[in-house]
């Protein structure tokens, strides 16, 4: 054990610094290996998740489920740090209208640099579209572009209920 003075001016007094006990050393053991399993799961699971093959479906689903189209698309590039990069962009009609696409796109770009938001230089570096037509339709007033939202849900109206009359009110 080792002493340390300590002034009367600070109030405490002479006291004994320890060094941690073999118990508060294993616990610091512990918990550096539980955030180094913690900081390789989650770079695990980045790269799994981020993988083409696996964001391809669920962009293709999510479109599908959220509209009343069909989506073809390939993902040759994905980040969430640098970016994205679609190829072979294909958005079809909902039912009742013509079989031409709406859009058809040869690549789509997106790419940005998180890194650059601590420098100070965080932005859009590429927003592309490479060989892209749309092909708008009309059919009853309605556009092909406009048929592809779903209705939204209705809200039902609150019932009013009729105010009765509290003892303290006048």
């Amino acid at each position: 054990l080792k002493r340390v003075r300590t002034t009367h001016a600070q109030g405490l007094g002479p006291r004994l610094l320890q060094k941690p006990t073999g118990r508060l050393r294993q616990v610091f053991r512990v918990l550096r290996y539980i955030v180094l399993a913690v900081v390789v799961g989650v770079v695990v699971i980045y790269n799994y998740c981020m993988r083409p093959a696996f964001l391809q479906p669920l962009i293709v689903d999510g479109f599908a489920k959220a509209t009343n189209g069909r989506l073809e698309i390939t993902v040759e590039k994905t980040s969430l740090f640098t970016g994205f990069q679609f190829r072979n962009i294909v958005v079809h009609a909902p039912a009742g209208f013509s079989e031409i696409p709406i859009l058809r796109a040869g690549e789509i770009n997106l790419l940005y640099n998180v890194f650059g938001f601590f420098r100070g230089k965080f932005g859009i570096h590429e927003l592309s579209l490479k060989d892209t037509e749309v092909f708008l339709e009309q059919k009853n007033n309605i556009y092909n572009a406009a048929a592809l939202a779903k209705p939204g849900k209705e809200k039902p109206e609150p019932e009013e209920t009729p105010k009765t009359a509290r003892p303290n009110d006048k």
